[in-house]
């Protein structure tokens, strides 16, 4: 099977990647400080409820961001390989 690609889009798909990428490691750290929160509610059942849910939260965010991770580096890599082939790749 071959892929055509627009090496001009591809370029561009790379920037927003990596910033929501970046904005899902910076809800993840910020996240983190919400933790502190949920121990000064004072009732433990909230309070381990609101670590459940962060928990749970953090997970995804940190999933997420894997997976922008890898997307940006598979971009940079097909857009690096495309400038790197005799012919010039792509269209």
């Amino acid at each position: 099977m071959k892929i055509t690609i627009d090496p001009d889009l591809l370029g561009g798909a790379s920037r927003p990647l990596r910033e929501a990428t970046e904005l899902a490691r910076e809800v993840q750290r910020g996240s983190r400080s919400l933790a502190g929160y949920a121990d000064s509610v004072g009732h433990p059942e909230l309070s381990s409820a609101i670590g459940e849910f962060l928990g749970a939260w953090g997970r995804t965010l940190d999933a997420v961001a894997r997976h922008g991770e890898t997307m940006t580096r598979m971009v940079c890599l097909a857009g690096a390989g495309r400038q790197a082939s005799p012919t010039g790749g792509g269209r």
